[in-house]
């Protein structure tokens, strides 16, 4: 649970009871008393800066989450549905309604499969790319990161980095690389 949740949800129960009813830390100890307004305050200052930089498995989890609920909306709308159509029989715009969500099922089910596949070089280039001005944010992240994550995030972004570099041209195997003769073009 990310550290905004947490002071979003003290914050709430705070203003349920009081601000001497709140006696529980923010790592869940209990050890010290925490004041609704420093509690503000540090919601404040955690919202200002924006989001912290997620890791590569908090940032998958999430995307996997976000596609599963999709995943679940839907399915449960084309329940709806399928009850509507048993109660109105013969109404095809109901069933051309069926259709067209059982399609988009699918999509959502292809992107949910998608999402739980993410790799590495993804979260580097769709998500940490995000953040290239942000070094205050990227300072966080390297902080939370063992040292295997970070070299496998710097492999990463050097052959997401190549690979734009070279622009994704096929590498034919057995015929040399041809030279340029006319070095002005």
């Amino acid at each position: 649970m990310n550290k905004l949740f947490k002071m979003v949800t003290v914050l709430f129960f705070a203003s349920l009871v009081g601000p001497s009813g709140l006696a529980k830390s923010m790592d869940g100890t209990g050890s010290e008393e925490i004041s609704s307004s420093a509690l503000v305050e540090s919601v404040q200052e955690e919202t200002q800066v924006g989001p912290t930089v997620l890791g590569f498995n908090s940032w998958k989890d999430r995307q996997i989450v976000e596609a599963q609920n999709r995943v679940v909306r839907l399915s449960n709308k084309i329940v709806l549905e399928r009850k509507r159509i048993g109660s109105a029989s013969g109404n095809n715009k109901v069933s051309d309604e069926l259709k067209q969500s059982e399609l988009e099922l699918d999509v959502l089910r292809e992107n949910l499969q998608f999402a739980r596949d993410l790799t590495l070089e993804d979260y580097v280039a769709n998500y940490l790319t995000n953040f290239e001005e942000s070094d205050k944010k990227l300072a966080g992240l390297l902080e939370k990161l063992t040292k295997e994550e970070m070299l496998e995030i710097v492999r990463s972004y050097l052959k997401l980095r190549r690979s734009k570099e070279v622009g994704f041209q096929p590498r034919l195997t057995g015929v040399p690389p041809v030279e340029n003769k006319n070095p002005s073009l």
